[in-house]
């Protein structure tokens, strides 16, 4: 259930600054979710359980910016496979970046790519 107030900001807006907060959860959007974290990042059900566990905000992104960032992470990092899945695990925060500031900041910092 705190999982769930995390992913949805119903608790904190740290992550989400007002984003989120009227959102219901639909369990098709988070079976969605868990199969984009498996599909793009290749995650096994227990990565995919721990990523959850460090980073429950992951359920509240939608499936087409987890799959979006995944290729991100591999085209300008030039890690994939178990380097890939490693770094998702130990990072997990990177699924839900949405900010390239690139050194100009713009405010949004717990949603940035500065931070990786």
């Amino acid at each position: 259930a705190d999982m769930l107030k995390d992913a949805f900001g119903w608790s904190r807006q740290t992550y989400w600054r007002k984003r989120k907060s009227e959102e219901v959860p639909q369990l098709a959007a988070i079976e969605e979710r868990v199969e984009a974290l498996r599909g793009a990042g290749g995650l096994s059900d227990d990565q995919v359980a721990k990523v959850v566990a460090a980073f429950p905000e992951v359920l509240g992104c939608e499936a087409d910016l987890l799959r979006e960032n995944v290729a991100y992470v591999e085209k300008t990092f030039f890690v994939k496979g178990n380097a890939l899945t490693s770094l998702l695990v130990r990072k997990p925060e990177v699924l839900g970046n949405i900010v390239d500031c690139q050194g100009d900041c713009v405010g949004d910092c717990n949603r940035c790519w500065v931070r990786f």
